[in-house]
């Protein structure tokens, strides 16, 4: 396996471990051929619904960013979630109470970094908690603003445009969120990306 192939199972399994329950039962694994690398990925079967999302959102933001790394490198990247074996799901009562009202935010704002620097972002992320009146805070509001004004134009086009080849209109950006909301939601808090140029 190569090195690029082992740093991006690497980071598939960080941001999977971050919004399932049985990490102990996740399986990443990539083929590689000469027409490209297919990463492998087999959850717990209670975990499926989770990491496939709500109409595939999850699965699809993943699938999006691991192509993104891959067209970065020059070798094309697929990502396919393995089926697990059908068992009863019951819905587990793991999700921790609305009101959160402290969380380090810290190795999921390093993750976004790492996934950024995978994609040939050089770009901080700084955290700031947003403050909503105390009748509309339910739980911990975060922004991860991405601290944009060294890159050029065509990089930052490059975040929050969509790709003319993808039939689903995906960004960078949006996907990156898609699964960092992901794992916000698993500890109870709230997580924006935020990307702005200064004017």
């Amino acid at each position: 396996m190569t090195s690029n192939t082992e740093k991006t199972v690497a980071l598939i399994r960080r941001i999977i471990e971050d919004f399932i329950a049985h990490t102990s039962h996740l399986e990443v694994g990539a083929k590689e051929f000469s027409s490209g690398t297919y990463f492998i990925v087999r959850a717990h079967p209670h975990d499926m619904p989770k990491l496939i999302g709500k109409r595939g959102t999850h699965v699809n933001a993943l699938q999006f960013i691991v192509a993104h790394i891959g067209k970065k490198i020059g070798t094309p990247y697929l990502l396919q979630v393995k089926d697990s074996p059908p068992c009863i799901i019951q819905r587990p009562s793991d999700r921790p109470p609305l009101l959160v009202t402290s969380y380090d935010a810290q190795p999921i704002a390093g993750l976004l970094e790492d996934y950024l620097t995978a994609l040939g972002f050089q770009i901080p992320v700084a955290v700031e908690q947003v403050a909503y009146p105390s009748h509309l805070a339910t739980t911990l509001a975060l922004n991860f603003n991405l601290v944009v004004d060294h890159i050029t134009p065509e990089e930052y086009a490059a975040l929050i445009v969509p790709d003319p080849n993808d039939p689903l209109s995906h960004t960078i950006i949006g996907s990156l969120g898609t699964l960092i909301r992901a794992c916000a939601n698993k500890a109870g808090v709230r997580i924006q990306i935020v990307a702005r140029r200064p004017q």
